[in-house]
Formats: structure tokens, sequence, C-alpha cells
């Protein structure tokens, strides 16, 4: 069974904090301001493509406003699928870090 990315990890994890807030750019705001690497937006968008065919994701539009020209924004939304998802990496990755000594930089040596 193949895994999320962490790019997708990532994604999705900030789908789910943001709610009904969760559009692309507030969705590249929250990656931008909670990572140290700059997203843009094709980085999200991608993903969240992905993301919305395998049905981690689903998608609803939000009313047009004049401030986007009359455009409507479309808004993402986790899936009971997306939260599974979610939780077996959580699970995976926990497995993998249990029962590690000090991690650092001199413990290569050890």
């Amino acid at each position: 069974m193949e895994y999320l990315s962490r790019q997708e990890e990532m994604v999705l994890l900030t789908v789910h904090r943001l709610k009904e807030e969760s559009s692309l750019v507030e969705i590249r705001r929250f990656l931008n301001n909670r990572t140290d690497k700059r997203w843009s937006m094709s980085s999200v968008y991608i993903p969240l493509d992905r993301l919305r065919n395998s049905g981690l994701l689903t998608t609803t539009t939000g009313n047009p406003t004049p401030k986007r020209g009359g455009r409507a924004k479309k808004f993402y939304h986790l899936t009971e699928k997306g939260i599974k998802e979610l939780l077996r990496v959580k699970k995976v990755q926990q497995t993998m870090w249990d029962g590690l000594r000090d991690l650092s930089a001199g413990s290569l040596n050890d």
C-alpha cells in the first residue's frame, strides 16, 4: 500500500486545521507561515488535486464575490478516507520513531 508523501500529508493536515476556510490561498498562506519553505500555488494545487482524485478530499464552491471578479472560491474538505489515511501515516511514523535514542548530529558516530 502506498503512503502519502510528506507534501500531501502537510496539505491534508492544513485542510483539517483550516476547516471551512480551506481555500487554495488560505492553505498556501498557512503552509508558508508554518514551514521554512515558500509554497508556490502549483506546489499546493497539484497535491490538492491528486488528493481529491484519490477520494481523500472533497470540494465545495462558495458564492461568487466582487473582490474575485465574480469568481467563486473552491474550498477543500477532508473525507473519512482522508482522516483514516492521516491516522495510518501518523501510526507508521510513531512506530518508526519509537525506541530511538537521542537523535542529534553527533549521534551518527554512536
